[in-house]
């Protein structure tokens, strides 16, 4: 029997890609806190509404498609979410235990309509399990689970989606 690597050899590079940008993102320490002058939100210069207070940003809303009927993890507040034409991103934050929310994304995808492809523990606080689409070979996904530093209980979750083989732009 072949493997979900076997059949479609470009998975796992490109998911380790997905991986290795969230990881980036912020160094892995979240959302910075410093207003846009570089001090505390809500302090300094008076803001866009003239009180020293930005306005309240609208809550992220996800793209419609694959990240919507994705099973989302109960009680994970959304952060952010973002689509493009072949990628879709989401981030939510939780204080649930990261083996509780693992557990959970691991027995989503090992069922249909879902292949597990491989989980990765690039650091002691870091799991990420990659998928594939078992009907469509074209999808491709990542769920990263990271708790935001060593003595926090805050956790994220990041699920990427890749639809299709991402070609790579010629650099100049």
């Amino acid at each position: 029997m072949r493997t979900a690597i076997h059949r479609r050899p470009w998975i796992l590079p490109l998911l380790l890609v997905a991986l290795v940008a969230f990881l980036a993102c912020n160094g892995g320490k979240g959302p910075s806190t410093a207003g846009p002058d570089g001090g505390t939100p809500g302090q300094g210069s008076p803001g866009p509404n003239g009180n020293g207070e930005a306005p309240s940003p609208t809550p992220p809303k996800l793209p419609e498609g694959l990240l919507t009927e994705f099973p989302q993890y109960a009680g994970a507040k959304l952060v952010s979410a973002d689509a493009t034409d072949n990628q879709l991103k989401a981030e939510f934050r939780t204080s649930d235990p990261p083996e509780d929310i693992i557990s959970f994304f691991k027995g989503i995808v090992e069922k249909d309509p879902w292949v597990l492809v491989t989980v990765l523990d690039p650091d002691e606080n870091t799991t990420v399990i990659f998928f594939s689409g078992l009907q469509d070979p074209d999808i491709s996904g990542a769920v990263a689970v990271q708790r935001i530093s060593p003595d926090s209980d805050e956790v994220r979750i990041q699920v990427d989606f890749t639809i299709g083989v991402l070609t790579p732009t010629p650099s100049g």
